[in-house]
């Protein structure tokens, strides 16, 4: 498994999901990055206005998404 990475040390170098946590609110979610924008929760595909227009997603780590299990089996 990946380590966390705290965003002050580096930033993703592409874009692309990527697992995210907030460290003093303890919320772990996948969200999208854009390379373009250094933002997460923010797409590429995005224009300047709509990106300086949202709000900063609060991320303190990141690392990359694990691999999806290849087992097919109900819970």
């Amino acid at each position: 498994m990946t380590e966390w990475i705290k965003c002050s040390e580096r930033l993703p170098e592409e874009s692309g999901r990527y697992l995210v946590c907030d460290v003093p609110y303890k919320i772990m979610s996948a969200v999208a990055y854009s390379a373009r924008w250094k933002r997460f929760n923010c797409y590429d595909t995005f224009d300047e206005e709509y990106v300086n227009g949202q709000g900063e997603y609060a991320v303190t780590h990141w690392m990359t998404l694990p691999d999806v299990p290849t087992e097919v089996e109900g819970c």
